[in-house]
């Protein structure tokens, strides 16, 4: 069977074959030579962006097409066959690419593969998500400068110095989830911290670092803090500012110990006290079973079928 002569096609025969080609096929045609590198960059793919996964058993760049994902480069430690020949062994299958690396220089070798595709389809990084069991407790070696979401996700307590060189080197724009026991030794900048929600769970003593100091001067549209030290006025002080400013973002706070919010979660707040500030935003203030709830109604009736209520 005959092959397409595709770099002697016109340029606009080539792009529109190129816009229905998958995208591992895409990342393996650019590492052909520098001109379809520069052929693949002019091509408008339906990629949105990147999701990186980093744990023990190795290193995942996803690549995300909407909230679909539609393939992966898995970065690997070496195999045992494979250990001191100096050779990076890479294969590309339908929707992945594999390639195995030394301990010593898998990130960095990651670094380098994802300033190529940021670069190859500019397009951010939508989601991080780190799983530090397992890990050497040092900075990340990638130099991460920003992404959408943060998930860090493990059973142990990371070192102070490693979470603080996450939470301020890592710029995170949206939502930042905190799913790991913290030291309440822990202290970072929080003026370096700009995403807007903030969730502290699971684990107990996971809330401790944030003091009413913390507290105060975070600047989350939505928070959920398990396992803190926060008294009632520290809630209050930050009710007050709320009632007494012009914020129209500010959605939720939950402080609590021993139950979460989602938003597959509903509390009953029939019981709580409904106060209207003067530019006739509602809100409700509600307490219950160690629980502090002050929520933003920019939604008077929102819809609340298929979540679960909580007592």
């Amino acid at each position: 069977m005959s092959t397409l002569p595709l770099l002697k096609l016109p340029i606009l025969c080539i792009n529109e074959i190129l816009i229905n080609t998958d995208i591992i096929s895409l990342v393996s045609l650019s590492l052909a030579s520098r001109r379809c590198q520069r052929i693949v960059k002019l091509v408008k793919t339906k990629l949105t962006g990147f999701n990186i996964q980093i744990k023990e058993s190795g290193i995942e760049i996803r690549f995300v097409d909407s909230q679909r994902i539609v393939g992966y480069w898995i970065f690997e430690p070496e195999k045992k066959e494979n250990r001191g020949s100096g050779d990076m062994e890479m294969s590309f299958h339908a929707n992945l690419i594999r390639s195995y690396h030394s301990e010593e220089d898998i990130q960095q070798s990651m670094k380098l593969g994802l300033d190529y595709l940021k670069d190859l389809f500019k397009k951010p990084i939508n989601k991080f998500y780190l799983h530090p069991d397992g890990l050497p407790e040092c900075p990340l070696q990638i130099e991460l400068k920003e992404c959408n979401e943060l998930l860090v996700k493990g059973k142990k307590a990371l070192k102070d110095e490693y979470l603080k060189s996450i939470l301020e080197t890592i710029m995170v724009k949206t939502k930042c989830t905190l799913w790991i026991p913290i030291n309440p030794t822990f202290e970072c900048n929080t003026n370096l911290l700009k995403f807007k929600e903030l969730k502290c769970v699971e684990y107990e003593g996971c809330g401790h670092w944030i003091t009413r100091n913390v507290f105060l001067n975070l600047k989350c549209t939505h928070m959920q803090l398990y396992h803190t030290l926060l008294e009632a006025d520290a809630v209050m002080s930050f009710f007050e500012r709320w009632y007494h400013s012009d914020d129209t973002v500010f959605h939720v706070l939950v402080v609590q110990t021993d139950k979460l919010y989602s938003s597959t979660m509903a509390y009953d707040c029939s019981t709580g006290i409904d106060i209207i500030r003067s530019d006739g935003l509602l809100c409700t203030v509600y307490m219950t079973n160690g629980c502090a709830l002050f929520g933003v109604w920019h939604d008077r009736f929102p819809d609340v079928s298929g979540v679960s209520q909580i007592v």
